[in-house]
């Protein structure tokens, strides 16, 4: 829950002040939220507020709020300036340093404008916002491993991986995220929530314990929906010429049949710059089991010299679910195609030169020279 603030010039004679829009928003954290912090090493938890401009021009915003020695606030940017009307998430850090000694501390974030003196020697105020947390130093530790896989095949699994921290008065708080396939981190003793989830598609959990001087793995079995296949071969000719390449995707559906329009679809790339997106199949809905499909791809103009990419991709509104691997292929330049046969035309044309007789050659000369004094007595008569 955010805390509205006013915050007042400091040591500035205040003849008049005079309220104006500032900003709005609140925190992403609950009031009282209680985050973990192990004694003795530094570390930090990204937390952020979410900030809009209620003025009617741009507005520079900043972190402030005061912290006990060995904390501070750490933010991912400086001088953020918001045009009127405009939001954004400032994100941020609560850094505890290894020379914080055990304990809980109450701690207030705040979010502010830059204070504008009034030119006739007034203050003006502008209203920010706060949240109140507290960080928790724990004098003792304990390791914990995290990973997702597929509970038919034992593969990792692409999505989020987050741990959430419950013993605290609020709703659960999360301390840890990564978009890897594993998630490692020191924590203090006490109750979590591993999660794994595909935005908009499917979300798994798993609550634990840990003890002090545990190291714990956490493997989170998921039934859900991948590729299987995502695949680019060359297509050549008689000649050895790429002429197409040949799309195979297949999809594995383990979850329940999603009810919504879906398309498989594949982003094509040639040296790092997208050529076009390439929709495979689209479906009215995606059924349980397998979904495969094949397409022979030529691109208008044939395939130029160049690294050529194919990210498969699932799509839909709600989610978008990309192949672990992209696929691709390397096609030669007109030069690297063709280059004996260059080199041979270049051979037999010195074999004729070396072949035609000497005379030929003096012959040939003579003629230039001859050419040359004509044109030089057409200048000068000119």
């Amino acid at each position: 829950m955010a805390v509205a603030l006013a915050l007042i010039a400091p040591l500035v004679p205040v003849e008049r002040s005079s309220a104006v829009d500032g900003v709005g928003g609140g925190a992403s954290f609950d009031s009282q939220s209680t985050y973990p912090y192990v004694a003795g090493i530094t570390s930090e938890i990204p937390l952020e507020f979410f900030v809009q401009n209620l003025g009617d021009g741009p507005v520079e915003i900043g972190m402030g709020g005061e912290t006990p020695a060995g904390i501070s606030y750490i933010p991912f940017e400086e001088n953020v300036v918001l045009p009127s009307g405009a939001v954004t998430n400032y994100r941020f850090a609560v850094q505890v340093g290894s020379e914080t000694p055990p304990g809980e501390y109450q701690l207030v974030p705040t979010i502010r404008p830059q204070i504008i003196l009034d030119s006739e020697g007034g203050s003006t105020y502008i209203p920010g916002i706060a949240g109140q947390l507290v960080a928790r130093v724990v004098g003792a530790s304990a390791d914990v491993t995290i990973r997702a896989r597929n509970f038919y095949t034992g593969t990792p699994v692409n999505g989020t991986l987050s741990l959430f921290y419950a013993d605290t008065p609020t709703l659960p708080v999360r301390i840890a995220e990564t978009e890897e396939p594993v998630l490692q981190t020191k924590v203090v003793p006490g109750n979590y929530i591993a999660k794994f989830d595909v935005a908009g598609l499917q979300t798994v959990e798993q609550e634990f314990f840990i003890e002090e001087g545990e190291n714990r793995e956490i493997v989170i079995e998921v039934k859900g929906l991948q590729f299987t296949l995502a695949s680019a071969q060359p297509i050549t000719d008689r000649d050895g010429n790429i002429v197409g390449a040949d799309l195979v995707a297949v999809v594995r559906n383990d979850l329940t049949r999603i009810e919504k329009p879906v398309s498989l679809e594949v982003d094509i790339s040639r040296n790092g710059n997208l050529v076009e997106n390439l929709v495979l199949a689209q479906f009215p809905e995606l059924a349980e089991g397998v979904t495969q499909q094949r397409f022979n791809y030529a691109p208008d103009g044939g395939f130029q010299g160049g690294l050529w990419e194919f990210q498969f991709k699932l799509v839909s509104a709600d989610f978008v679910l990309e192949a672990p691997e992209v696929d691709s292929f390397e096609v030669p330049s007109f030069f690297e195609a063709n280059f004996w046969t260059i080199l041979t035309v270049l051979a037999f044309l010195v074999l004729i030169a070396l072949a035609l007789p000497r005379r030929f050659w003096i012959w040939l000369l003579a003629k230039r020279r001859k050419k040359k004094e004509e044109e030089e007595e057409l200048e000068k008569s000119v």
